[in-house]
């Protein structure tokens, strides 16, 4: 992970380069990643996982829909410093438009977006989101935020500029005050 965090997702291209900043034999990259396909794929699904370890739980709270936003934003920046190089590798998997791999991570935001989308839905049945807004839009609008703030935090922003940003976030996006 971390070497593919440091060197990107597009110059990870040699078995040995990464064998020899992981301090192991070429041969044994080779055994657990036989292609290039096999090693991006597997930092992928790692940063996939994490993810939805994150994701999943906390917006299957039976707690108010912004409760949720709030927490699983505060959440996700506390993600991107105690796993920056899963966040690096997030962050730039998001730009690589040109890559074999930026398909799948359009499927990956959109299970997000319809993981949000759901929650925003509830949160609009139960009266604490406008009900005026689009959920695919909204929901679209918070996942796409979450670069904002992987750039916030390595940025060297203090905890309180993020958490402004988030509470500022879910209250533009959800259509309700604090």
């Amino acid at each position: 992970m971390s070497v593919v965090a440091r060197r990107g997702l597009a110059a990870t291209r040699h078995h040995a380069d990464v064998a020899e900043e992981a301090g192991v034999s070429t041969a044994t990259v080779f055994v657990y990643f036989p292609t290039r396909e096999d090693l991006i794929g597997a930092v992928l699904g790692e940063v996939e996982g994490q993810l939805a370890k994150l994701t999943e739980p906390i917006l299957a709270r039976a707690l108010p829909a912004r409760r949720n936003a709030l927490d699983l934003l505060r959440a996700f920046a506390d993600w991107v410093g105690t796993h920056p190089d899963h966040a690096r590798i997030w962050i730039e998997w998001g730009t690589a438009i040109r890559e074999d791999f930026w398909p799948r991570y359009l499927d990956l935001i959109e299970w997000h977006v319809q993981l949000w989308k759901s929650a925003i839905e509830r949160g609009q049945r139960e009266g604490g989101i406008a009900a005026d807004l689009d959920p695919y839009e909204v929901a679209r609008l918070i996942v796409g935020s979450g670069h904002m703030i992987v750039q916030l935090k390595f940025a060297g922003h203090e905890p309180e500029k993020v958490d402004h940003f988030i509470r500022s976030l879910v209250r533009a996006a959800t259509g309700t005050e604090d």
